[in-house]
C-alpha cells in the first residue's frame, strides 16, 4: 500500500509525439517537441480507469534559420538562471500548429492526449546557448485529456 503522498512509476508506450510548429516575425519558425519522460500515479496497482495521473514531460526545441553563425568554440553560454535576469523582448507568434501526442498507460488501461501548448516567447538579449545561438525561453502548458478512442486491454490480461 502506498504511503500518502507517495508516487509510483507507471509503464507507458508512446504512440505518437510530434512537433509543434510556431511562425513568427522575420522568417523565424520554432518546432518544439514535448517528450514524456515518465509517468507516475497515486493508485494503487491493479486500479483501473481514471486516477490522479502525472506525466514529466520535456521539450526539445529547435529555432530556424539560425539568426548567429554557429560557433564551435563557445567559451562562456549563458546558463539558464543567467537568462532569467537578463533583458528580454517579446516575440510574436503569428500562427501556430500544436499536435496531441498520444500515450497509452497499459497498467491503467488508459490511453492519453497531451498538448504543449506556447504561450509566450521571448529573446533573450544577449543570450547565447552552448551551441553559439541566440538564446529564447518560452513558457507554456501541458493540456492533458482521455484519448477519444477506448483503451484496448493490458496486453497481459485475458479476454
Amino acid at each position: 500500500m502506498l504511503s500518502p503522498g507517495m508516487k509510483r512509476r507507471l509503464a507507458f508506450d508512446v504512440i505518437s509525439e510530434g512537433w509543434n510548429t510556431y511562425t513568427c516575425p522575420g522568417d523565424l519558425v520554432f518546432k518544439i517537441r514535448p517528450l514524456l519522460m515518465r509517468a507516475w500515479t497515486t493508485a494503487e496497482p491493479g486500479t483501473k480507469g481514471n486516477c490522479d495521473i502525472f506525466l514529466d514531460q520535456h521539450q526539445l526545441m529547435v529555432a530556424l534559420p539560425m539568426e548567429t553563425p554557429i560557433e564551435t568554440n563557445i567559451v562562456d553560454p549563458t546558463s539558464f538562471s543567467e537568462a532569467e535576469g537578463m533583458a528580454k523582448e517579446s516575440v510574436e507568434i503569428l500562427s501556430r500548429d500544436e499536435v496531441w501526442n498520444v500515450y497509452q498507460l497499459p497498467e491503467l488501461g488508459l490511453r492519453l492526449k497531451a498538448q504543449y501548448s506556447v504561450n509566450s516567447l521571448m529573446k533573450v538579449i544577449g543570450g547565447i546557448d552552448m551551441h553559439g545561438e541566440q538564446m529564447y525561453i518560452m513558457e507554456g502548458e501541458t493540456i492533458i485529456k482521455p484519448a477519444d478512442e477506448p483503451a484496448p486491454p493490458p496486453s497481459n490480461s485475458k479476454a
